[in-house]
């Protein structure tokens, strides 16, 4: 293949090649020829005066920035539209033409909602509504095609049609625009919330146009008379202010600015009046389709008309001798305050807020107005973390007044960890679209907004940096809980992970620290060498077993039916991750050739160390299990752990919770529980000949198997069990209480 018949991708600044991106089948020289050719450049330098006053090639400053602010490539093409309607999962440096040129054509998707709207048949569909009201008698002489695109479609709101006539039959955009064609708009009534009927009464009285007559309505008056003398039937669009605020609207467009403000303005968070200031973002990643902060903030004001008298008020009163003198008095006394005379601007909270936008996209999400707690984890896949989230939705409180939020990754793998009554919600495909800091603030305003009491950071990174960055705040009306478990190495001997990087600065703001294991705590408080009152935060929370196992130890059956087997059989799971050391238990296997070696799991973190296809021939690797009960538990010798690093880790507590004697890593939290009564731990975590030791010791000794996993079964029995764990949180609760 020749390289310019490479596939190519299309970056929001240019055409690069980015042979690890998405790719499409078309040489450069094709794309770029279809990009001229589908790009007018004469409309996009008459429409946008900004581009051709900076002297600026309109097509380099489209795929450079203008599609980022949702400018249009050409007439027709409604790129804020086709934008959010096709490309929420698309990568974030396509434009919509170039999506277009390389997809959308083939597939025949409209360019606009006008369009979408307007596929009803083979016949265009404007003029068959058309000739349909025509048929019922309506005078229609003053609305032709021209005017139905120009103001009827761009004023008609679905959404507040549907509201307004209190629809609660499912139906599409087009459907309710038929509705409304047929049913009220024969009426004059309004289309839209942008459309305020008595502000557009009052000013054609005062321009002496007939009288809006109950019969025709004041939207049909509008079409008829209002057009064409300008009125603007929204109270708060200020024409002068506009032309004023947009000079390329004032230098480069013909037309009426109202009609400008309609079809470009509203979408391109244009300024629209002197009173009011809402702080553009025109790369907002989460709104909704088609609209804008403008069209949010006006639709919200058509809802609540005592703030659009306000606003009039305001207005009189800034240009009133009232303020003047006010003014004057003031600057007598303080000279600075002559200098901020002039500035009119409202700061409305929180449309002055830029990302105002984003959050309340991802508030939706959330079908609750408040919670007792709220619970944040990064995911949702097969470690013990994730376990431990369950068990804290479960115990914590009234699982019907819990909600779980998942931060960094979509993974709902083990739903059944969690109660049946909590609510879910995956944040983090709407998250991952915004930057860190605007994530954090984002997460905060939930917190804020649920009236969380309490809330439980179980390893979600974005929970830790919003409480590193907010906790002083957050700590004022809600309680706040981490949890952490081990730090982690990295391969030239760093330690790292939450318990470093997210603890000492954390813990001020901290109700409580929770661990799994008092290995960690008790480091904690020597390194950083905690006050009394600091050290009293950390609890140590042993973590329930996940099932409930038969009555008595495994080891007896299977000391029973050793003579079943013609060769031993240890079993051993984990993730094929680098801190659970799987290639330690490769080299076990291969030292043990008498021993059969039954092993589940995958890689979760980290890419396999080892070559998976080269196994020995006495190890069998599986794919995880779901329950612990699926194992063949009785009809084995045995069980082999072989992390590195590790809290206090799920499946040796459960294998202890069936009775298994043990052999495994004498790491953090693990002697805890396995020590030489109840186990066998191998203290050179890294030699392969200290696990082959331990476990010929374990094997060549039935009697000494059964003592010490009868041990670690009883040991298991009155430390991880639910009834203990839910305790925890009671004590915890009436300890805060005093």
């Amino acid at each position: 293949m020749t390289s310019d018949e490479k596939k190519l991708t299309i970056a929001g600044e240019g055409m690069l090649e980015s042979p690890g991106a998405e790719v499409f089948p078309m040489t450069k020289e094709e794309l770029h020829a279809a990009v001229v050719e589908e790009f007018d450049a004469e409309f996009y330098s008459a429409y946008y005066g900004d581009v051709s006053r900076a002297g600026v090639n309109p097509l380099e400053h489209y795929l450079r920035f203008g599609w980022l602010e949702n400018r249009n490539p050409r007439r027709g093409f409604d790129g804020a539209y086709y934008r959010k309607k096709y490309l929420a999962d698309a990568p974030r440096y396509l434009s919509p033409l170039t999506h277009y040129i390389l997809e959308g054509q083939a597939l025949g998707l409209p360019l606009s909602k006008e369009e979408e709207l307007s596929r009803f048949g083979d016949r265009d569909w404007s003029a068959l509504v058309l000739q349909f009201l025509d048929a019922t008698g309506l005078d229609m002489s003053h609305v032709d095609g021209d005017v139905f695109h120009r103001f009827i479609m761009p004023l008609f709101s679905a959404k507040d049609y549907k509201q307004r006539k209190g629809i609660t039959a499912t139906m599409s955009e087009s459907q309710l625009l038929a509705h409304y064609l047929a049913f009220d708009f024969p009426n004059g009534a309004s289309p839209g919330s942008l459309f305020n009927t008595d502000w557009y009464v009052r000013q054609a009285q005062k321009v002496g146009l007939p009288p809006v007559t109950q019969t025709g309505g004041a939207f049909l008056h509008w079409l008829e008379h209002g057009v064409k003398n300008r009125i603007v039937p929204l109270a708060l669009f200020c024409e002068g202010s506009y032309l004023a605020e947009n000079p390329d609207v004032a230098e480069g467009y013909e037309g009426w600015a109202f009609e400008h403000f309609l079809i470009s303005g509203l979408r391109e968070e244009r300024k629209f009046s002197p009173l009011i200031y809402l702080e553009p973002n025109k790369t907002r990643a989460l709104a909704p389709a088609g609209q804008s902060l403008n069209e949010e903030f006006l639709t919200w004001v058509a809802h609540h008309p005592p703030v659009e008298t306000r606003f009039e008020e305001m207005r009189h009163f800034l240009k009133s001798d009232l303020l003047a003198d006010i003014l004057r008095s003031a600057s007598a006394l303080e000279p600075q305050i002559a200098r901020s005379i002039g500035g009119n601007y409202q700061l409305l909270p929180p449309w002055q807020d830029s990302n105002y936008a984003d959050f309340k996209s991802i508030r939706d999400l959330i079908p609750l107005d408040s919670v007792e707690r709220i619970i944040l984890m990064p995911f949702c896949k097969m470690g013990g973390a994730d376990f431990l989230a369950g068990a804290v939705a479960h115990e914590a409180g009234d699982p019907s007044e819990t909600l779980i939020l998942r931060t960094e990754q979509s993974d709902w793998v083990r739903p059944e960890w969690f109660p049946k009554t909590s609510t879910s919600v995956d944040l983090s495909t709407h998250l991952k679209l915004l930057d860190r800091n605007h994530r954090k603030r984002i997460l905060y305003e939930l917190i804020r907004s649920l009236k969380a009491r309490h809330v439980y950071n179980v390893n979600s990174r974005l929970g830790f940096q919003t409480f590193e960055h907010y906790g002083a705040r957050l700590k004022c009306f809600t309680r706040l809980y981490a949890y952490y478990f081990c730090s982690d190495w990295t391969p030239d001997g760093l330690e790292v992970g939450y318990p470093v990087t997210s603890f000492a600065s954390l813990l001020p703001h901290l109700k409580a620290a929770l661990f799994d294991n008092e290995s960690l705590p008790t480091r904690l408080i020597e390194r950083f060498a905690l006050p009394v009152s600091q050290a009293a935060k950390l609890h140590v929370f042993h973590t329930p077993v996940m099932s409930i196992p038969p009555p008595g130890p495994a080891v007896h059956r299977q000391v029973a039916s050793k003579g079943d087997r013609d060769r031993p059989v240890l079993l051993w799971a984990g993730r094929l991750d680098r801190q659970k050391r799987f290639d330690l238990m490769i080299g076990i296997a291969r030292a043990l050739p008498e021993v059969d070696f039954h092993c589940w799991g995958r890689a979760v973190l980290d890419a396999p160390m080892v070559d998976m296809v080269e196994l020995p021939e006495n190890l069998t690797l599986n794919p995880p299990f779901d329950r612990f009960s699926e194992l063949p538990l009785s009809s084995c010798d045995g069980w082999v752990y072989t992390s590195a690093w590790d809290g206090l880790p799920n499946v040796v507590i459960e294998a202890g919770a069936y009775g298994m004697p043990i052999v495994a890593s004498a790491v953090d939290g693990i002697p805890e529980l396995l020590d030489d009564t109840t186990g066998w731990p191998v203290q050179a975590v890294n030699d392969v000949q200290a696990y082959v030791s331990a476990i010929r010791d374990m094997l060549s000794d039935d009697d000494e198997r059964i003592s010490r996993a009868e041990r670690l079964y009883r040991r298991v029995g009155e430390r991880h069990v639910r009834a203990r764990y839910r305790a925890r949180f009671e004590q915890l609760e009436k300890l805060f209480n005093e």
